[in-house]
């Protein structure tokens, strides 16, 4: 692993922990550990055969994890966002999570000779607030081709993700559970399109995904102004986390109530 040591900061979990949640997430019976002593470990296997066999979907759940309910847990961590984000920016100084917001595209290659050709299925940006969408070998369809990462263009499926992932990294806990939902749809939508194409030709077959694609693209500029919606002004966003111990009293309580003392408060001063 020494190849790893080079940007790994301060210690070499930045790269190690994700090889080991990777490793031990498909093959738990091999009880690898989370700690290791430096860089150059001989703990982790190149590779390792997985305990059970994998569908597609346990490899999505792969890319979109960030120690979610385990002691590294990046929502939980002195470095976590705001709305319990398990986005960390900047040089990351803790472990880094599969899942991350530098993320500019993920793929999982499908092969299966009862399809009319293989498949790729493509996140474009951070998998954890993107679908993954499936492509055949052929020409893309236009929103998912030459986008550019320094010009905005409304027109590629590049943008529309960005900004949705925009939104849900600054709102996480409140916006992400309909993103969630929205990536349970699209996928479920793209996987049963896949299975009921064999027999299909390659030609029929990439129209078939191509158009899904488009579909999805249009989902998701309807998804981002959907929660720009739902949330303008703050709407339906609560802050959770307690007041400071050493907040004065009058700006505890109900948050309307607060408002309304401070709105007091202001009058008497002026009078």
């Amino acid at each position: 692993m020494k190849s790893l040591q080079g940007g790994e900061y301060n210690h070499p979990y930045y790269s190690l922990r994700r090889v080991w949640r990777a490793m031990s997430t498909v093959a738990p019976s091999l009880g690898l550990s989370p700690e290791t002593e430096n860089w150059d470990t001989k703990a982790y296997p190149l590779s390792v055969r997985p305990d059970k066999k994998l569908k597609l979907g346990d490899i999505i759940s792969i890319y979109r994890d960030y120690y979610e309910g385990i002691e590294f847990d990046k929502s939980k961590s002195p470095l976590a966002g705001l709305y319990g984000s398990p986005y960390h920016y900047g040089k990351e100084k803790g472990e880094r999570a599969i899942m991350t917001a530098k993320s500019s595209f993920t793929y999982v290659t499908q092969l299966n000779d009862n399809l009319p050709s293989p498949v790729m299925w493509l996140s474009t940006n951070d998998a954890g607030a993107n679908p993954f969408v499936p492509f055949a070998v052929a020409k893309l369809p236009a929103a998912y081709s030459n986008s550019l990462r320094d010009s905005y263009d409304p027109s590629k499926m590049y943008w529309a993700s960005s900004q949705v992932m925009a939104l849900t990294q600054g709102y996480y806990n409140i916006m992400q559970p309909l993103v969630s939902e929205a990536l349970r749809k699209s996928e479920s939508n793209s996987l049963e399109l896949v299975n009921s194409s064999w027999g299909l030709t390659g030609e029929k077959f990439s129209e078939a995904l191509n158009h899904n694609a488009v579909k999805v693209f249009d989902d998701w500029k309807d998804l981002y102004i959907r929660l720009l919606t739902k949330y303008n002004a703050g709407a339906g966003v609560q802050y959770e986390r307690l007041p400071d111990p050493g907040t004065p009293e009058k700006y505890h309580g109900k948050p309307d109530a607060g408002h309304e003392k401070l709105a007091t408060d202001k009058v008497k001063a002026e009078s």
